[in-house]
């Protein structure tokens, strides 16, 4: 969340759909670690690449 709380984590293994060199394409439901559909908000997804520790952070916005 915007406050830093986590909502939802998926590590993605090297050579698989969310683990391919170059752009790869992340879909999520809506639904925090618990499988619960979030809030409408905004939230900061943080994507890191665990082999060069690079990483990017984006704002999702939730609107249902």
């Amino acid at each position: 969340t915007l406050t830093g709380e986590e909502v939802f984590a998926h590590d993605y293994s090297a050579n698989t759909p969310g683990g391919i060199a170059g752009e790869n394409i992340i879909e999520w439901d809506g639904r925090n670690n618990d499988g619960v559909m979030v809030f409408n908000g905004v939230y900061i997804a943080s994507i890191k690449n665990a082999k060069t520790g690079e990483y990017a952070r984006i704002k999702v916005a939730v609107v249902r």
